[in-house]
């Protein structure tokens, strides 16, 4: 009877350390499978300085593939003893092409002048930011709207299709 119950306990401890290692193996197997999509920053701040400096919040970033997508664009860059506020709704920033596209409500905003539209790129490299959307440009005194806008903002020049302005009086 002795000899009966170790011999049951050897081949019951044995039994558990071969299903155990089979589900160690299974759980292995499944995570080698398992794939990254997604990385997501919720309610993010990021600080950069050097020449210039910049400080971008918002309320959601998700890294996949070679794009990155942000939810309630908020940018504050400093240049020059300027300050520069960028936001929009949405972002996507494309790694490959280094191209900020923001989208619906973009506003830029500086200490004199105000720029809305729904749609632009900005080609980071290049230094250029352009649409093909309505545009309006607005100061105390004057109120601008236009198509097809191109800013150059190495050169600080702004080229704007289909222009009308409307200047108020002192």
């Amino acid at each position: 009877m002795k000899k009966n119950i170790i011999t049951f306990s050897i081949i019951f401890l044995s039994a558990v350390f071969v299903f155990n290692e089979i589900n160690r193996m299974i759980i292995e197997e499944r995570i080698s499978n398992v794939k990254y999509t997604d990385a997501k920053l919720q309610k993010f701040m990021m600080i950069g300085k050097n020449s210039d400096s910049f400080i971008m919040k918002g309320s959601e970033m998700i890294e996949r593939e070679s794009k990155i997508f942000i939810i309630n664009f908020d940018l504050n860059y400093f240049k020059d003893k300027e300050h520069y506020k960028i936001t929009a709704d949405k972002g996507t920033y494309l790694k490959k092409e280094s191209v900020l596209k923001l989208f619906n409500n973009v506003t830029i905003r500086t200490s004199d002048i105000t720029l809305y539209t729904e749609k632009l790129d900005v080609h980071t490299k290049e230094k250029i930011a352009e649409n093909k959307e309505d545009v309006l440009i607005k100061t105390e005194k004057m109120t601008t709207t236009g198509k097809n806008i191109r800013i150059d903002l190495k050169n600080e020049k702004i080229l704007l299709k289909n222009v009308k302005t409307v200047i108020r009086g002192s």
